[in-house]
């Protein structure tokens, strides 16, 4: 059974993974890092900038999903908000990808520290 439990946690990972190595090799990853030399250290602005967002709705989270007697720490909110907004940005899926990947952030076999 505990075997069963390692292939359905790192079969989806190494697929997912596989997935973004191939859609990366297919890229022309230039203009990228164009764009980001063009950026230059204005990076330091936009960073905070989108944290400003990002805190307000990881708080926001918490309350709107507060179970009876059970908090979810701040920082386990804001890193599956975090994740999810990789997950829109990095892959072609739209929304879609995000709203899958945020509810395995706070499953019962979530690796995730509780705290």
């Amino acid at each position: 059974m505990r075997l069963a439990a390692r292939w359905t946690t790192w079969l989806p990972l190494c697929l997912g993974a596989g997935l973004l190595v191939w859609l990366l090799y297919g890229m022309e990853l230039r203009p990228a890092w164009e764009a980001v030399a063009r950026i230059g250290w204005r990076i330091v602005v936009l960073v905070p900038l989108s944290l400003l967002w990002m805190i307000p709705n990881a708080i926001a989270w918490g309350y709107a999903f507060r179970a009876p007697g059970a908090a979810v720490p701040f920082l386990r909110l804001l890193a599956a908000r975090i994740a999810g907004e990789s997950v829109n940005d990095l892959l072609p899926s739209g929304n879609l990808g995000a709203s899958r990947s945020r509810p395995c952030c706070f499953s019962p076999r979530s690796r995730w520290p509780s705290r």
